[in-house]
């Protein structure tokens, strides 16, 4: 399995097992990575499901990826 695979199975982990009741009511508008020095993290901006506006009420800030060898 190489890195993209990996990240793509980390993030799919997350949001099923630990981020788990925010993604029953927020959908993912947004998701990005960034450099910190624990490491790779993924960042997404969500939206409430169940409204229909346009403002940004939440963000997750996901653990550190640290790819397999």
């Amino acid at each position: 399995m190489d890195i993209g695979e990996q990240s793509v199975e980390f993030i799919k982990n997350q949001m099923e097992l630990n981020f788990k009741e925010i993604m029953s009511s927020y959908m993912v508008e947004t998701m990005y990575w960034i450099e910190t020095s624990e490491g790779v993290r993924a960042v997404s901006i969500m939206h409430e499901i169940a409204k229909n506006n346009n403002e940004n009420n939440l963000i997750c800030l996901f653990p550190p990826f640290i790819p397999k060898d």
